[in-house]
């Protein structure tokens, strides 16, 4: 049997002792499907956490990665609007961002300056071509089915988001956990 570490039941005690203080201050918060309806708020930041979870482990760091969203989600939205099909327009957008992130890798290995430096300067560069490409305006009218995505719901209670979220984050566990990269 695993020995619980002093730090993790800290970590504990802080977490219950926040839960039951933010109750008193707001009944209901401990309201589960409140909880889940908030996921809508923040999981495409998990989701864009789940990957810099390997570059971080590498050693490295990724400050454009924002931007980078950014750029895709922009780009997602001009193809759809001159008539590509929502889905590839989505996958891409996902391809973009993985040609970005190329992009960023090899200018770290290939001129040997840090990531930190490249990341920056990307960064810049990504959302400053967003802005242009954009138009500095929003894109808008997607179909119900594109929209369902980020703000439906399973059974009306489970975000699509979350499920999106743990499947990725299942993924990735089973990636780190019994996988090898070189």
């Amino acid at each position: 049997m695993k020995k619980i570490s002093l730090w993790f039941l800290i970590t504990l005690i802080v977490f219950v002792i926040e839960m039951v203080a933010f109750s008193v201050a707001a009944p209901g918060f401990l309201n589960f499907t409140n909880w889940l309806s908030m996921t809508e708020n923040f999981l495409f930041l998990g989701i864009m956490a789940l990957s810099q979870t390997f570059v971080i482990i590498a050693g490295g760091i990724d400050l454009s990665v924002g931007s980078m969203m950014s750029l895709s989600g922009v780009m997602m939205g001009v193809f759809w609007q001159h008539g590509v099909n929502i889905w590839i327009a989505c996958l891409l957008a996902i391809l973009m961002g993985g040609i970005a992130g190329w992009i960023n890798g090899q200018l770290v290995i290939r001129t040997g300056i840090q990531p930190l430096i490249v990341t920056l300067s990307t960064l810049f560069i990504y959302g400053s071509l967003a802005t242009v490409i954009g138009n500095q305006g929003s894109i808008y009218g997607f179909p119900n089915s594109f929209l369902t995505v980020g703000t439906g719901d399973i059974f009306s209670i489970i975000p699509i988001q979350l499920l999106i979220f743990v499947i990725a984050a299942l993924i990735f566990g089973f990636l780190l956990q019994k996988t090898r990269f070189c």
